[in-house]
């Protein structure tokens, strides 16, 4: 990574997305962070560690007008943009018996829609200039469903077809695409998950290891890669073992007969 590379960050806000956007200023860049928050945003480039290298883009990323316009602001007021790290996201649990299609839109609408409408803006520029780097930050709920991420692993499953296809379409045309897939971190969001979360990592740690995987030209950047290997290969396993073997392991989100 070069020095006074552009980053655009979204997600910045608070945990697995600002420790990025702080680390990513270690390697050189410059950053401009979105978050809905501005109170978070103001924080964040209050931060010692920001060395006045992150300035402050507020914005709703579900705002397709509001991510067109801040793309050009970016461009204009920082420089070319090298890196957007998708990095909004939300779980919105809800249990089998209180199924909701109104929570599950929500789920896409950022989920995916927040995704779209930053690629959207920057694809397009990254095309003109035959160069762009698109990192995705996804989930373990992409490989298969788990047994409470109805809306959000579909969410996430839906990006990593994405994010294969880009990776497809950007080869030989200068663009690099990466999804990120954590296991779990620290962050207001895991905060509200309904079951344990083993190997559970500080944000920073995990935002260490996401900012090496930038550096390699590996498709999936797994944190930790022990971990999210189980997940990946449970795709392999025949639908009757996989859900016989999820629904009583902790670890899927399911309770092991007592």
């Amino acid at each position: 990574m070069d020095d006074g590379q552009v980053a655009w960050v979204t997600g910045a806000g608070s945990g697995f997305g600002r420790a990025i956007a702080m680390r990513l200023v270690a390697e050189g860049y410059k950053v401009a962070a979105t978050s809905r928050s501005q109170t978070d945003l103001e924080s964040l480039v209050a931060e010692p560690v920001a060395k006045g290298a992150i300035r402050a883009f507020p914005g709703d990323v579900t705002d397709r007008e509001r991510m067109a316009d801040l793309a050009i602001a970016i461009e204009s007021q920082v420089g070319p943009i090298d890196l957007v790290l998708l990095s909004a996201g939300a779980y919105i649990p809800f249990a089998l018996e209180q199924f909701s299609a109104e929570k599950t839109m929500e789920t896409m609408r950022l989920n995916v829609g927040g995704v779209v409408n930053v690629l959207e803006a920057v694809i397009p520029r990254f095309l003109q200039r035959r160069r762009g780097h698109i990192a995705v930050v996804s989930s373990l709920a992409q490989y298969r469903g788990l047994c409470r991420t109805t809306a959000y692993g579909a969410s996430k499953a839906a990006l990593l077809a994405m994010c294969e296809t880009l990776r497809l379409q950007g080869r030989g045309k200068g663009i690099k695409v990466q999804i990120i897939v954590p296991g779990y971190i620290r962050t207001r969001m895991t905060e509200k998950a309904p079951f344990p979360l083993p190997h559970i990592m500080a944000a920073e740690d995990a935002a260490d290891e996401a900012v090496k995987g930038l550096k390699t030209d590996r498709f999936e950047i797994m944190i930790p890669k022990h971990f999210v290997r189980k997940f990946k290969l449970a795709r392999l396993l025949p639908a009757p073992i996989y859900f016989w073997y999820a629904s009583r392991s902790p670890d899927f989100g399911g309770v092991r007969p007592k």
